[in-house]
Order: structure tokens, then sequence, then C-alpha cells
């Protein structure tokens, strides 16, 4: 471990499940995957379970170079991490972080710089969309003649081929998509029969939202932080974040 490179803290309980884990003592199963999809290298934790962590090798080394933290003190030491959290699993009030409820997600993301190629995003949200049944889009923009002309390029190269999957656009945004995109809908539907395109209103709390969101199969959501256009056109940048919705 570098100096300064503690990543998060861990608080005594969850520490307590985590080192029982690693040393092949009996653990919840679950209880481990939900510590697990928050956890980063080089955690910190109080003294009582540094020595059972790092070892006894590494603890003189430890208490010697961070002399100045109070090991006896979760949230002393979580001001001295990369992320300035505590895991815990009865507390979800910063800098706590709840492993089982907290609105702080674990997520696949990525960020991608202007000029920086998109492919690996595409591929991603392409094999996200193959055995989709439907693909709920909300951009407050999609009606734009860019956004317009990237979105049906997206539609063409990420789109499953071989299964039906149902388009639905936003309902404030489906009669304007309908009747602007005309050509480009019939155009599309000759290179793919099974994609077919309709409205729905079940995500009202989005209206006016700045972030654009693709939602499949109600069971994962993608937030993307600019137009679903900069997914195709790396004229600036794009970051976009996948969760599963609970």
């Amino acid at each position: 471990m570098s100096k300064s490179n503690f990543s998060i803290a861990i608080n005594d309980d969850i520490a307590h499940k985590l080192c029982n884990f690693r040393e092949g003592k009996e653990y919840d199963f679950k209880e481990i995957e939900a510590i697990l999809q928050y956890y980063k290298p080089s955690p910190i934790f109080t003294y009582s379970f540094l020595e059972r962590f790092y070892g006894r090798d590494l603890i003189s080394s430890l208490l010697s170079t961070y002399a100045h933290l109070d090991f006896n003190s979760i949230e002393d030491l979580s001001k001295h991490t990369l992320y300035k959290i505590i895991l815990t699993q009865d507390n979800d009030k910063f800098p706590y972080v709840n492993i089982k409820k907290s609105k702080i997600y674990p997520s696949f993301c990525s960020t991608f710089l202007k000029n920086e190629d998109r492919t690996n995003a595409r591929q991603h949200i392409r094999g996200l969309l193959k055995q989709a049944d439907t693909l709920y889009i909300y951009d407050r923009y999609l009606n734009e003649k860019n956004v317009s002309r990237e979105l049906f390029n997206f539609f063409e190269e990420c789109l499953p081929k071989t299964k039906a999957i149902k388009v639905l656009i936003h309902c404030s945004h489906f009669d304007k998509f309908q009747k602007t995109n005309q050509e480009a809908i019939s155009k599309l539907k000759q290179k793919n029969s099974n994609i077919s395109f309709g409205e729905d209103n079940s995500y009202q709390n989005f209206e006016k939202s700045h972030d654009r969101y693709l939602i499949i199969d109600q069971k994962i959501r993608i937030i993307l932080t600019s137009g679903i256009e900069y997914l195709m056109d790396d004229t600036k940048d794009f970051t976009y974040i996948v969760q599963e919705i609970n």
C-alpha cells in the first residue's frame, strides 16, 4: 500500500464479516455480496481490525506511517481515504454508506473525453439490449435534428436484429418524434422488421430532467449525462452509468 492511498473506511461490524470471509470462516453469502459491491482495495479499519486484515508484519509500518491518524475513530479515518465514505449496514447518513439500501450506488460506468472513441460503450449497450423486449428512452432534446440523426444510427447499430423489441418514447416526446421521423422510422423498419415504436408515461418524474435515460426491460437503467447523440458522435465528452433497478 502506498502512502495516503486508503480507499474507503469500513466500520467494525462490516470489518468482522469481511475478515471472516477472507479467513474462510463462517459467513453469510448475501451479506458478503452486498459488501463486495462497494469494496475497494486498500480499505482502512479501526485499530481492532488492522492487524487481522493486514497481518502482523504490516501493522507496525502502518501505525508509524499514519501515526497522525486516530485509529479508534472510524469517522476520523474516513477523512483520510480517497472516497471519504464508511461502509456500514445500519446508517446511511454521510459519510456512512449502508451496503443494503444506500442512495450511493455501485455502478458500471465510463467517461469518454472529446475525440475519444466510444466503441466499447456502444458494444456494452448493445450487449445489454441483445435479449431485451423493451427499450424506454427519455431525452428532452430527442427531436432536434442532430439528436434524431444519431438516435437512428444508434437504433441501427445497437438494437437486436434477430428478436422483437419495442422502443418506448416518453409520452411528452412521442407525437413529435413520430411526425418528424416518419422517413427515418420507415427506413429503419425496412432494415430491421423486429423494431416497433410506442409511447410510455411510466416515468413522469423524468419530465424536464437534464440527464437522459435508457430503461431496458424495467430492469436496467442507463443514465447518459449528455445527449444520446454523443454515444455515436465524439465531438463532445460523454459519460454513461449502468445501474440495476431494484
